[in-house]
């Protein structure tokens, strides 16, 4: 006897089997228990949700000698000829192969004739959007006012392309996705009826990649079955072509370092494997997408995505969602998807190379890191001398220079002449400028890189001695922004002049400070 594919074997037979679409159940059981049934029915919605399975209960239910509650018997002779596919009064056809003028012109012929055996002679029609126009408008008087004994199931994936006369003369059902939890407790189910030992990581695998579909879901663990008596997380990952969880999690914990060499190495090993990039890239969405929602949610789990996740930080992952969405549309029209997967994930790790506001925010919070871990003695700072924490922070405390007072800088650099009486106090731009800072932290990383050197009415001039902190707050716009909150407090227009030290003084007098990048 020939393989009977899960899905098959496994169909729901009654309204209470129905998973995930209990809402639709529950107006149909009633509909047949009250015996009103509507002589025409559409049933819309993603593949493998259970549409066909429920036009045939429906069917049944309404043919049964004996229903209970609204539900087939399954013991009638009926019932047993609808479970057999051996019902005459029960057509089906598949509108994708029978979509021409002439089989819906037979279809208006025949509905006239009174059922054989049942009450009902019941029509279900799968892909009901595959009819051509012509057939549609022979078929639309018939479905409009059929025959009292008669009833039409309609059944589609896309509701669009159906006409509107039609979708006014039907009661519309949507069926929506089956919910992750719902898809494993079947799997869960009809693996105990099969007699295989499936793991409940290897379940929930399944559930994911089966999008909402059951079907899809029963289909990926026949394919187990077929394998192996046991399945594990590694089993559903070599049938599906997915990378392990091992390797991809390599790979997120790798970029989450912002290691370039270790993000290619081991996205290179994984394509080496066979995984197609397409796959590959749908892997990685979905754990982008999941460490968001962990980011936001709070979980608690201590999972290696929520350890990565947590390095990164929302704004982070959500940059990664896009970039990843971005190249998995890209993929599937590129000759080398390799290369497009390879280019998406050099400018996640590279987020300096890009223009706008969010690698902006970037550059300025890796600065902040790495100030404060200079601060703290923190890990990326590497210390040449071994002396104790507490000598080098004192000897650090000492080797600050202490700034003057702002009277003292701005004598020696002004030319001694009468200051006029509406003159504003010295320094008081600067202290303006601190007060700013201290209130948005974006800015705190420039500020402690400078120091006043002199302050006129109309001019500010600040020294410091880091170039590319310098050449970074010339063109990130927040100079501009700091000379018109300074205009606004003060009430004169001020202008900012940054200038570079002539020589830079060393932090340490015998220390040598690495910063690990």
């Amino acid at each position: 006897m020939a393989h009977k594919a899960l899905y098959r074997r496994f169909r729901p037979r009654r309204f209470e089997d129905l998973k995930g679409q209990e809402v639709v159940a529950t107006v149909l059981k009633n509909q047949v228990s009250a015996g009103e049934p509507s002589h025409a029915y559409l049933f819309s919605g993603p593949r493998g949700t259970g549409k066909t399975s429920t036009a045939k209960i429906l069917a049944c239910a309404l043919n049964c000698l004996n229903p209970k509650d609204g539900e087939p018997c399954l013991e009638c002779e009926n019932c047993k000829a609808a479970l057999e596919d051996a019902m005459i009064d029960i057509i089906e056809m598949d509108a994708a192969s029978n979509n021409s003028v002439d089989n819906a012109r037979d279809i208006r012929d025949k509905a006239g004739l009174l059922p054989a055996k049942g009450k009902y002679k019941v029509y279900i029609i799968d892909e009901v959007h595959m009819l051509t126009g012509s057939a549609f408008n022979a078929l639309l008087k018939t479905l409009e006012e059929p025959p009292a004994h008669v009833v039409f199931i309609l059944a589609t994936t896309e509701l669009a392309a159906l006409p509107k006369t039609v979708l006014s003369r039907c009661q519309r059902f949507d069926f929506r996705r089956i919910e992750e939890g719902d898809i494993a407790a079947r799997l869960e189910e009809v693996a105990q009826n099969v007699g295989v030992k499936a793991q409940k990581s290897a379940i929930m695998q399944i559930a994911a990649a089966s999008d909402g579909a059951l079907r899809d879901a029963l289909t990926i663990l026949d394919q187990c079955c077929s394998f192996s008596s046991e399945i594990d997380e590694q089993l559903v990952s070599q049938v599906l072509g997915y990378a392990g969880y091992t390797a991809l999690y390599a790979l997120i914990a790798a970029m989450a370092e912002y290691d370039e060499r270790a993000a290619l190495a081991q996205l290179t090993a994984i394509l080496d494997g066979g995984i197609e990039a397409g796959i590959l890239v749908g892997q990685m969405l979905d754990c982008f997408h999941k460490m968001l929602l962990e980011a936001v949610s709070g979980a608690e789990e201590q999972s290696p995505l929520w350890q990565a996740g947590g390095k990164m930080g929302k704004k982070t992952l959500l940059r990664g969602v896009e970039i990843f969405s971005a190249a998995q549309g890209s993929i599937r029209f590129a000759a080398k998807p390799q290369i497009v997967l390879e280019s998406a994930v050099l400018r996640f790790l590279l987020p300096e190379g890009e223009t706008d506001s969010s690698a902006l925010e970037y550059r300025i919070e890796k600065l902040e890191r790495k100030l404060a871990q200079l601060e703290q003695g923190g890990v990326a700072v590497g210390v040449s001398s071994a002396r104790p924490a507490a000598a080098q922070a004192e000897q650090k405390k000492q080797a600050k220079p202490k700034a003057a007072p702002p009277q003292e800088w701005a004598r020696e650099s002004e030319p001694k002449a009468p200051i006029p009486e509406a003159a504003p106090e010295e320094g008081e731009a600067w202290k303006a400028m601190q007060k700013y800072c201290a209130k948005n932290p974006s800015a705190k990383p420039f500020l402690s890189g400078m120091r006043p050197v002199a302050e006129t009415r109309m001019q500010l001039t600040l020294a410091g001695g880091n170039p590319a902190m310098l050449r970074m707050f010339e063109g990130s716009g927040l100079k501009a922004e700091i000379e018109k909150v300074l205009e606004e407090q003060l009430g004169r227009k001020i202008g900012l002049q940054i200038q570079q030290e002539s020589a830079q003084e060393e932090l340490y007098q015998e220390d040598t400070i690495d910063i690990i990048d």
